[in-house]
Parts: C-alpha cells; sequence; structure tokens
C-alpha cells in the first residue's frame, strides 16, 4: 500500500511531464508553420490578391467602383472573421488552462487580405512594379486646336491635342520574354525535318533570306559598319545589308528582327469573300433549278444536327439576300467555314453528281482543305495550284467574269506564299478578329472621356494577367463532373490493360478520374457522337469514335476510343461514310496527328450512314 501510495504521485508526475514537453514541441512547430505563413505567404497572398482584382475587372469586366467595394467588403468580412476565430480560440485555451496572451500577436500580425491594394492608385502601382503592367502611353499627333467652351456667362478657348495611346514596343517584349513557355518556344528550334509545312519557320522565305541567315555577330558587325560609313559609303551600306540603324530591338533578350512583308489573308480572301459569294450564288442557282425551296434550306439549316463544337451556326436566308446584288452572304467568318464544311450533307442530296455549280463548290471545298490545313506537304502547294486555276475557269464559265473580284486573284498568290512562309493559318486574321471581342465589351463599359485610354488600359491589364497568372503557351483545360477518382489498378480489367498500353510505364497506384467531358485549346471532348482522327493508313485518315474521356494524374488526357473503318470517301458530298468496328483502344490526347474533335453526321434522306467531315 505504502508503495502504491509513494509510486503514485511519481507516476502522475512525469505523465504531466510528458504532456507539457509534448505540448512544447507542438507549440514550437506550429511557431515554426506561423512564422512561415506570416513571413513569405504575405508577398504570395498580396500577389494573389492583386491577380484576383485583375481577373474580376479585366475578365469578369467590373468596373472600378465595383472592385472598390469587392476590396471594402471583403476586408470588413476577413476582419470580423478573425476577430471571431480569436475570440474562439481564447476561449478555447482559457478553458484548459493555457495562456492566450501568447497567441494575441499571431492574430494581429494577419494582414487584410487586400493590405496595400485598398485604392486604384495602389493597385496600379503594385501591378507596374510587381506584376508587370506596361501601361499606355499617350502621343500627340499634329498641331493643337483650339475648341469654345463655355462656363455661366464666360467662355474661353481651351488648346486641345489629337493623340493616340502607344504600347510600349520593347517594355512589352521584355515582359514576354520573362515569360519561361515563350523563352523555352525561341530557345527550342522547332523548324520540321520532313517535307512538311507547319509554320513560318518551314518556309522557304526563313531558309534562304539573308536576313534570316544572319547570325547575332554578323548583324553587329554590319550595324558597325554603318555607323562609322559617312556620305555614299553610309547609303552603299544601308542598302547592301537592308538596314538603316541599329535597332531598339536588338537589346532584347533573344530577340530577331525579320521582315515578312504582307502576306494575303484567307480569312478575308475567302471567307469573307471568295467563299461567301460562291455560296450565295450556288444556293440561288439551286433555288432557281427547283432542287429546293428557301424554306427548305433554312429548315435544313435550323434542324442539322450540329456536333458539340460546331457552334457558329449560319442563320437563315431570305429572297430579299438572294436577290441582292451585294455579292455578301451577311455571315461572320467562323460561321461561313462552318457552312462550307457542312453544305455538302446539308443540301448534297438534293442536288445531281452532274451538277457542274455543285462541282465548281467542291472545288473550292478542295483549296480550303490545304488553305486551312496547319501542317501542308509541300508537293499539295502544286497541287493547290492546279485546284485554283481549275475552279477560277469553271467559276468564270458559270457566273461569268463580272462576278469576279479582286479576292479571287489574291488566291492565285497562295501556292507560293504558303511555300514561302508556311501554313496560312498560322498569320490568317482569325485570331486578331476574335480578340476584337475584348475591346467591344470594354467599350460597353460607359466610359467614353477618353475611349482610347479605356481600351489600351483595359487592354493591359488584361495582357498582364494573362502574362502573371501562368505560362501562356502552356495549355490549360477545364473538365465537367464525372464519376470518383480511382487508381489504375481499380479499373475494369479491360480498362486497366487499354491504359497500360497505352502508357507502358504508368504506375498502377496513378489515379484516373473519368469526367463527362473535358475542353481544351476550345475544343470539347466527349462521347456525344464525337470522332478523332487517330492515325492514317498512308492515304486516308483513321478514325476514332469517343467512348470515355480520362484524366491520369491530374494532367494527362486519355481518350477510349472505338475504331472505325472508312468504307469509302463519296466525294459528292466530300466527306468519309464510316462505320464502327468492336475494336478498341485508349489514345493519348496529345499523340493525336490533329487535335480536332469530328461529328457523325446523317443526311437528312434518313440514310443510315455515318458521314465524317474532315476539319482542319
Amino acid at each position: 500500500m505504502v508503495n502504491c501510495v509513494d509510486d503514485g504521485p511519481a507516476f502522475f508526475s512525469a505523465d504531466v511531464s510528458s504532456q507539457n514537453e509534448e505540448f512544447q514541441e507542438g507549440n514550437d512547430d506550429i511557431n515554426t508553420d506561423l512564422e512561415h505563413l506570416l513571413g513569405i505567404d504575405d508577398v504570395r497572398q498580396k500577389k494573389a490578391s492583386a491577380l484576383f482584382l485583375l481577373k474580376l475587372k479585366e475578365t469578369h469586366r467590373l468596373s472600378q467602383v465595383a472592385i472598390d467595394n469587392v476590396v471594402e467588403g471583403s476586408n470588413t468580412v476577413f476582419s470580423h472573421t478573425v476577430q471571431r476565430l480569436h475570440s474562439g480560440v481564447r476561449s478555447k485555451l482559457a478553458s484548459l488552462g493555457i495562456d492566450e496572451t501568447q497567441i494575441n500577436s499571431v492574430f494581429q500580425d494577419l494582414s487584410d487580405p487586400f493590405f496595400g491594394l485598398e485604392t486604384k492608385f495602389k493597385q496600379d502601382k503594385y501591378f507596374v512594379e510587381d506584376v508587370g503592367l506596361v501601361e499606355p502611353e499617350e502621343m500627340l499627333v499634329g498641331d493643337p486646336c483650339y475648341s469654345l467652351r463655355f462656363s455661366g456667362n464666360k467662355r474661353s478657348f481651351v488648346e486641345q491635342h489629337d493623340s493616340f495611346q502607344y504600347i510600349p514596343l520593347f517594355k512589352t517584349l521584355e515582359r514576354l520574354l520573362k515569360d519561361s513557355s515563350v523563352l523555352e518556344f525561341i530557345d527550342n528550334p522547332h523548324k520540321r525535318i520532313d517535307d512538311k509545312l507547319e509554320d513560318f519557320c518551314d518556309g522557304e522565305l526563313f531558309s534562304s533570306n539573308d536576313l534570316f541567315l544572319r547570325t547575332a555577330e554578323v548583324h553587329e558587325t554590319q550595324c558597325g559598319e554603318l555607323e562609322e560609313a559617312e556620305g555614299d559609303l553610309k547609303k552603299h551600306y544601308s542598302k547592301t545589308y537592308g538596314i538603316n540603324r541599329r535597332s531598339k530591338l536588338l537589346c532584347a533578350k533573344n530577340f530577331s528582327l525579320f521582315n515578312g512583308g504582307l502576306p494575303h489573308d484567307a480569312m478575308h480572301d475567302i471567307l469573307e469573300g471568295v467563299a461567301q459569294l460562291e455560296v450565295k450564288l450556288l444556293i440561288k442557282h439551286c433555288v432557281s433549278q427547283k432542287y429546293f425551296a428557301i424554306a427548305d434550306y433554312n429548315h435544313r439549316v435550323e434542324n442539322f444536327d450540329y456536333g458539340k463544337n460546331e457552334i457558329d451556326k449560319p442563320g437563315k436566308i431570305t429572297r430579299e439576300i438572294l436577290a441582292s446584288n451585294d455579292k455578301k452572304f451577311h455571315l461572320s467568318a467562323a460561321q461561313t467555314l462552318l457552312l462550307c464544311r457542312i453544305i455538302p450533307l446539308l443540301i448534297g442530296d438534293c442536288v445531281p453528281e452532274e451538277d457542274k455549280h455543285w462541282r465548281c463548290f467542291l472545288l473550292l471545298l478542295k483549296i480550303c482543305d490545304i488553305v486551312f490545313s496547319p501542317i501542308i506537304p509541300k508537293g499539295y502547294c502544286a497541287v493547290l495550284k492546279l485546284l485554283i486555276e481549275e475552279h477560277h475557269s469553271l467559276f468564270k464559265l458559270l457566273y461569268s467574269s463580272s462576278m469576279l473580284t479582286p479576292k479571287f486573284h489574291f488566291l492565285v498568290h497562295y501556292p507560293d506564299q504558303i511555300v514561302a512562309l508556311g501554313p496560312m493559318t498560322r498569320y490568317w486574321t482569325m485570331r486578331h478578329e476574335a480578340k476584337l471581342s475584348l475591346f467591344k465589351k470594354a467599350s460597353h463599359l460607359g466610359n467614353f472621356k477618353n475611349i482610347a485610354y479605356t481600351l489600351a488600359s483595359r487592354h493591359q491589364r488584361w495582357m498582364c494577367y494573362q502574362l502573371a497568372s501562368g505560362d501562356i503557351l502552356q495549355s490549360c483545360f477545364e473538365c465537367g463532373p464525372g464519376s470518383g477518382t480511382r487508381t489504375v489498378a481499380q479499373q475494369p480489367s479491360q480498362i486497366r490493360t487499354l491504359i497500360q498500353q497505352a502508357i507502358p510505364s504508368i504506375s498502377v497506384d496513378a489515379t484516373v478520374f473519368q469526367p463527362n467531358w473535358v475542353k481544351k485549346n476550345s475544343v470539347n471532348y466527349c462521347n456525344n457522337n464525337c470522332y478523332v482522327m487517330v492515325g492514317t493508313d498512308g492515304i486516308d485518315p483513321l478514325f476514332g469514335h469517343i467512348i470515355d474521356v480520362f484524366i491520369v494524374g491530374g494532367d494527362l488526357i486519355l481518350l477510349h476510343v472505338y475504331h472505325c473503318q472508312n468504307v469509302y470517301f463519296d466525294d459528292h458530298f466530300h466527306s468519309y461514310v464510316i462505320t464502327d468496328t468492336t475494336n478498341m483502344s485508349i489514345v493519348c490526347l496529345e499523340d493525336l496527328p490533329s487535335p480536332f474533335v469530328l461529328h457523325g453526321h446523317k443526311l437528312f434522306d434518313e440514310s443510315s450512314e455515318t458521314y465524317i467531315i474532315m476539319r482542319h
């Protein structure tokens, strides 16, 4: 009994001592974590908060008043939340008999999420100094003018200047080259070694012109000779070297000077020119021949089974549009591109195969197949030249030369231009036109006092957000809801085997998520009658019918497909007739020959065959 009594307090004392030591160790860990959070994370938090404000303003197009309200409201909510948290922690520590004063400084050091970003001035200052915002600069043009203004009973002349907003080129290039993805793209050559043209670097102009063969050392020597020369010798060097002065762009790291000229643009020439005119004339011809009525055409346009990615649906037409003398069909470039692709399936079953007007339009589609292709074998340029000659000759015969416009002539230069500069979709204005929507939306915010500055300023902040929020050349993706995440080992045996065949090195512990859809680079991948090109047989493409989509490891996109068999290519409908097989496989999205999703279509004559229209 005595021993028990004597041992009791000793055991209790040791237990309390052990708990205190564990608490002290835990407290040290907490202090270390808090020091870490209160130290470097203040910088990260401020940048994250600044990018959040940029996103709200330039992506979701909120006004500055709305941004100020967000900042003020968020700070109030944060302050109240911290106070409640502080009170709760103090109460809990007090109930445990722990000194609460140790944590007071922690809560006092917590700053508001928008600390230092409370006003527009502070926000702009941070954007410029820490995020890399390149502000537009006002440039005055011409001489000042004076306008008469009234203030009550007084009138005065006010000096005014014409001006424009200039985006500093050097600062913009400097900011772009700080982006790791841009710098990596420049540092790593991407010229193809086969006989295909993929971008400007594969064109003859890049390969043969002295300007692109000139090294930095040779150019520096030539600039030095030009600067030292005088009179006629200076003019001689300037003409020989093609240099007037040392460019400021030479100060930008990894930037090379070049002159690509002013190439023809396929979007304006074809999609807003030749194609619209020919589609209008073709439909007018078909209506006059009573192949179908305008109401029938409109019904088919309205009820066509558009695919998930065929979003730029063409509008209905009227008799007034067909009867007008203008050479427009009143469609956007994107609508014209989709209409040209689907019109063989839209009305092809109504048009006789021997119709010459239809044959002329099919020639235009073959031209478009080459012109809009992202990768073009050099030999196809000779084929393109023959197709353009045949098309123009037949068009002139069918519709008379009075219908020919200068844009028809521009097409004649396409083969040589592609050989010199690469595929035309690499430098067409389709993307430039798409970006105009950014300015159109910004112009609707109600600030018209200086609209040029408003648009330039908001564009630069939008660009600043894009550059600061991640690598701009690294494509990301988004996905829809789906089944739960499981490992490769937990997949059904057939799926597990197909995944391992597609990626032999994959771990059985890798995570696999099966979403309903995945969207990457504006292309939607799902099992809604979607097909992809999985390879070629040497001549014709091979297709796969998407069954499921998987995301492995959080970033690798896999497509589970049924392999299709090509029955034949139907020239009249300018599409492949295909049928599904029972053969299945899983393919990596990044390994596909073409990233585009194709859609299986049926004809309006209720035939059971599935038609695939190629897309470039």
